[in-house]
């Protein structure tokens, strides 16, 4: 279910686009499966669903060594800057611990509370950063197909922010490590957030 204007606007600009090229002789069937592909692409990620996706990860572990495990094509310079373990006071008595990630996505506008109470209602809680680097190092398609929010507030400089786990198509699809401090907005239906069994 589509529910933002903007999405709707852009989902009907795709279905537009797609029967313009289908009535057009001179169009190649390349572009009419290009397009097609991204209509089929943009449904998908829109739709609300749940992926679950078991990790491994060792709390002992430096925060870098842990960004190196991802093997991302890009981190953003203020993720590397602030990951470091004075700003994660990790239990480090746990050790290396395996679980379940809960990927989901809502398919409709949602503000960051009631992510939080959705979260709830399922008994779960917003992934830690390491789990989230876990779940990029070891099931690293899943950010290729969808932008995943670690719903953790950490501080850094003057600003809060959230991991992001995300993709860039400049040049074939490259996988991310990014962050946001749009912490108090109200997120996409395309956006999908991490959480782990409370």
């Amino acid at each position: 279910m589509i529910t933002n204007t903007d999405q709707m606007s852009r989902f009907l600009d795709l279905t537009s686009q797609s029967m313009q090229l289908v009535n057009r002789g001179n169009r190649t069937v390349e572009e009419i499966e290009w397009l097609n592909g991204q209509l089929q692409l943009f449904k998908t990620r829109t739709m609300p669903g749940r992926i679950k996706a078991q990790i491994t990860f060792d709390n002992s572990r430096p925060v870098e060594k842990m960004i190196r495990d991802g093997r991302y094509d890009k981190v953003y310079s203020s993720v590397e800057f602030f990951s470091n373990d004075r700003m994660f006071p990790f239990e480090k008595w746990m050790k290396k611990t395996t679980t379940v990630v809960h990927v989901i996505g809502f398919g409709r506008m949602a503000s960051t509370n009631e992510v939080y109470r959705e979260f709830e209602a399922l008994d779960l809680r917003p992934v830690k950063l390491p789990e989230l680097l876990a779940l990029g190092a070891q099931h690293p398609n899943l950010q290729r197909e969808f932008r995943i929010v670690g719903l953790v507030f950490y501080k850094g400089g003057s600003y809060p922010w959230m991991p992001v786990l995300e993709s860039e198509s400049d040049e074939g699809i490259k996988r991310v490590l990014g962050y946001t401090n749009d912490v108090g907005g109200c997120w996409g239906p395309h956006i999908r957030f991490a959480g782990v069994p409370r």
